[in-house]
């Protein structure tokens, strides 16, 4: 970027905002060229929104710092507008996902919220840009706190009750595969892919699923258990191609002897309208390997979630496929035995209080069985596995 002492009046202009969010310093900005810019001028600054990265730390010095600028514009006349960005620039297991912040990020915000209130400036609003929506989604603070705050609780839930990683796991399982799955054409991807939009509303897709999960990992914090976000390209056997988001989950359970990497994909484990029934813990922690056993799928290529969030659609939301492959054939999974997860979620319902144990585990393990046999095919998957055993007693 041009220094902005060498900028002219035209260039700093043009490149307002930009220059703000690259953490120049308000006073500098100010004083070497904004204060030279004469009346007329300043009005092609009517209103101009300053954008800054989700990724960006809301320290006091920074919001200091936006409260002191915006200040500075009020005085000549220009209204800011300030934006966050989502910025998915980077999407892996350390990246946190968009508009999850802390308690100190929050309490900064709400700050910076209240100061741009003060001076009759417009709220402060979170702006996800991505590529693929049918528009621009603003979010407000009220709903980016509400969203940190549904997360909260399902943190606070999972530690009173003081689980393990792989019981946490079915549990966060059994919160996100109880959403609803709703992919509504008439409202932008903002609403049914992005933390603040799914716990906020109640559209839901693939990628919300995955963002919800992976939010609740993060913010749980528990040794043992991280999870990512991860992409596939899938083509079914009629050879029609649709991208798919899920979890890479990392977990590491003494108690259970659960120890790997494993895909989790409550999505595909969700169900389609309120009243349908539950359709258990088959993608739950599954073999990534199994993942070329789906049936309906006769090609599955692992993709990197950030490429194909850039580009694998265009501005109009028409599908294309240049989009980087990621191997994670390297990456096969122990699978993890029946009668562990039939453990796993007797532990977890137990420690929940609730009655009638036997009879609810029994109904899970036969829902979960029974889709195995219909989902895939030569599977590792040990509700597979049980499967082919029911039909070998049969004989």
């Amino acid at each position: 970027m041009v220094s902005i002492k060498d900028m002219s009046k035209e260039e700093l202009i043009a490149n307002f905002s930009d220059i703000f969010s690259e953490k120049v310093s308000s006073s500098i900005i100010y004083t070497a060229k904004l204060s030279l810019i004469e009346k007329e001028e300043f009005n092609q600054l009517n209103n101009p929104i300053v954008y800054f990265s989700n990724k960006e730390e809301f320290t006091k010095p920074r919001v200091k710092e936006i409260i002191n600028f915006a200040k500075q514009m009020k005085k000549t006349g220009i209204n800011l507008n300030i934006k966050i960005l989502s910025d998915f620039e980077k999407i892996d297991e350390k990246s946190k996902v968009a508009y999850f912040f802390t308690k100190e990020e929050l309490k900064q915000l709400l700050y910076l919220d209240k100061k741009v209130s003060s001076i009759k400036l417009p709220n402060i609003l979170f702006c996800e840009k991505m590529q693929f929506s049918n528009g621009k989604e603003d979010w407000n603070l009220e709903q980016v706190i509400n969203a940190n705050m549904k997360i909260d609780k399902y943190v606070e839930e999972i530690r009173r009750l003081n689980l393990t990683p792989f019981e946490a796991m079915i549990f966060i399982h059994k919160i996100a595969s109880n959403f609803v799955y709703n992919n509504d054409k008439t409202v932008t991807a903002d609403h049914s892919s992005t933390l603040v939009g799914v716990l906020n509303g109640d559209k839901i897709v693939c990628q919300g699923y995955a963002t919800l999960v992976k939010a609740i990992v993060d913010r749980l914090q528990l040794k043992g258990l991280s999870a990512e976000i991860n992409g596939f390209q899938c083509t079914k056997n009629d050879n029609s191609i649709y991208f798919h988001a899920n979890n890479l989950i990392h977990i590491n359970d003494e108690k259970y002897g659960v120890n790997g990497v494993y895909l989790e994909d409550s999505c595909w484990d969700c169900r389609n309208d309120i009243n349908s029934q539950r359709r258990g813990l088959l993608h739950c922690l599954y073999p990534i390997q199994d993942i070329s056993s789906i049936i309906k799928f006769k090609d599955i290529k692992t993709i990197h979630v950030k490429n194909a969030i850039e580009s694998y659609y265009d501005n109009s939301g028409n599908l294309y496929y240049d989009v980087e492959y990621r191997d994670i054939t390297a990456l096969q999974s122990t699978p993890i035995s029946f009668e562990t997860y039939k453990q796993g979620y007797s532990n977890v319902l137990e420690k929940q209080g609730k009655d009638n144990i036997p009879a609810k585990v029994s109904e899970e393990m036969a829902i979960t069985k029974k889709r195995a046999g219909i989902r895939f095919k030569n599977s590792s998957n040990c509700f597979y596995q049980e499967n082919i055993k029911d039909k070998e007693r049969e004989y």
